[in-house]
């Protein structure tokens, strides 16, 4: 099995947040739809023995998960292996190199840097097929089947640096 995670929402109109590992086969949570037109903070952390997600800042679910993430797996967002329609705009993916605290998990939510450990940082200002990392370690990726929006300026979290409420 090759290592993968993915958010999507699933054919059952179900929002889907998924962590595999190389020995396990699926951990997944499905929560209700988020509310749409609204800006959502969704984050994952795996500790090595157990897989929690978040939205807005709280847990919504967890799982225990072992084997190995080796980095070598492929990331989905808005998808799974391009056979499936996302609609909605996603900004601001980041990756790090361990598992936060529910402090750090807070931060990021509130739009603070939370440096220690990121491997790679995707704001999807840019407009073509590659993805930009901004952390500056080149991790690179390749954008299938989105329309870049680039109208937007700034996001509807009154928290953020880049505040818009018209966004």
């Amino acid at each position: 099995h090759d290592a993968a995670y993915y958010l999507r929402y699933t054919t059952n109109e179900d929002f889907q947040m998924q962590f595999k590992t190389t020995t396990e086969s699926s951990s997944s949570v499905n929560i209700n739809l988020p509310e749409f037109n609204v800006y959502h903070h969704i984050l994952m952390s795996w500790d090595g023995t157990i897989v929690t997600f978040y939205l807005n800042g709280e847990e919504v679910g967890s799982k225990a998960v072992s084997g190995i993430l080796d980095g070598d797996g492929l990331i989905y967002l808005g998808n799974w292996q391009t056979q499936e329609g996302f609609t909605g705009l996603i900004d601001d993916v980041k990756f790090w190199s361990r598992s936060l605290s529910y402090e750090e998990i807070q931060d990021d939510y509130n739009g603070l840097e939370v440096s220690d450990g990121l491997i790679a940082d995707y704001i999807f200002n840019n407009s073509g097929d590659m993805l930009i990392d901004q952390s500056g370690n080149g991790y690179h990726g390749s954008i299938q089947g989105a329309e870049w929006n680039l109208e937007i300026k700034g996001c509807t979290n009154p928290i953020s640096s880049n505040y818009n409420p018209d966004a």
